[in-house]
C-alpha cells in the first residue's frame, strides 16, 4: 500500500504483479494497536499459551481493486483533484518486478474468532475509510515534499 500511495503522488506507474489479481485483507492500524493492547494486558491470562489472529477479514480486496481505490481517493483530494496527469496502472510479471523464483499466495484473509472470543474485540474501520485516512495522513505528512 505504502509504495501505491508513493507512486501516486510521484505520479509513477502502479505496477500491478501478475495482474494484482492476489487478495489481501486490510486492518485499519487503529484496530490492530486496540487488539494488540488488550492481547498485552492479557486480562485474566486468557493470551496465555495461545496464537491469536488480528486483521479485518472484512476488508479482503484484489491488490488491483486496492490500486483503482487508491487512485479513485487520490484524484478525488483537494490538493490533487486538478492535477491533470496521474499514474498509470499497469500489470507487469512477477518475474520482471522480482526477479526469477519469486511465488505469491494468492489470498490470506485472518481467522479472528480467537480475538472475538478471548478478547472481545473486532476490527470496526471499513475498507474505503481506512484507506482514505491512511492516504490523507501520508499526503498531509509529505506536503510539498516534491516542490
Amino acid at each position: 500500500m505504502t509504495q501505491f500511495i508513493a507512486d501516486l503522488l510521484m505520479k509513477h506507474p502502479i505496477h500491478l504483479v501478475d495482474g494484482g489479481g492476489q487478495k489481501r485483507c486490510f486492518t485499519y492500524v487503529e484496530d490492530g494497536i486496540s487488539a494488540l493492547l488488550k492481547i498485552l494486558k492479557n486480562d485474566n491470562d486468557v493470551c496465555k499459551n495461545q496464537i491469536i489472529n488480528i486483521g479485518n477479514p472484512a476488508n479482503e480486496c484484489s491488490i488491483k481493486e486496492l490500486a483503482f481505490l487508491l487512485k479513485d481517493i487520490f484524484m478525488t483530494h483537494p490538493d490533487h483533484i486538478h492535477d491533470g496527469k496521474y499514474s498509470e496502472i499497469v500489470e507487469i510479471p512477477a518475474a520482471t518486478y522480482y526477479g526469477k523464483g519469486y511465488q505469491d499466495i494468492y489470498t490470506r484473509k485472518p481467522s479472528i474468532e480467537k480475538a472475538r472470543q478471548l478478547l472481545n474485540w473486532q476490527p470496526e474501520v471499513n475498507l474505503a475509510d481506512s484507506l482514505r485516512i491512511t492516504l490523507y495522513s501520508f499526503l498531509e505528512e509529505n506536503a510539498g515534499a516534491l516542490n
